[in-house]
């Protein structure tokens, strides 16, 4: 969704494709799809990453999303890929790193 999407990021491939044109400052793009209780499953393909900058999570519907936020919030869990987690705001257990070539899954 072009207005949910952060500074310097660019959709292609019929909004499956995030690319950032330039990384000084947090992206973010959310999707616009809601998902409802229970289990699912979604899956990241990364091209590229400098391993501190990219991070996938989930957020509740209730999130405000800015264009510079890094989807930190409440009721929110980040996925950084040097492996930094953060849930509801506070930082929590480091877990696996992920890189360019990799396949990141949510569930």
């Amino acid at each position: 969704d072009e207005n949910k999407k952060g500074p310097n990021c660019e959709l292609s491939q019929n909004n499956t494709v995030v690319t950032r044109t330039e990384s000084s400052a947090w992206g973010t793009q959310v999707l616009t799809e809601v998902l409802s209780e229970g289990r699912h499953y979604i899956e990241f393909f990364v091209t590229s990453t400098n391993n501190t900058c990219l991070v996938v999570g989930v957020l509740p519907a209730s999130y405000v999303h800015t264009s510079t936020d890094k989807m930190w919030g409440n009721g929110a869990f980040a996925w950084q890929a040097d492996g930094d987690t953060v849930k509801n705001g506070t930082s929590s257990t480091k877990i696996a790193t992920y890189s360019t070539g990799d396949r990141v899954a949510l569930y």
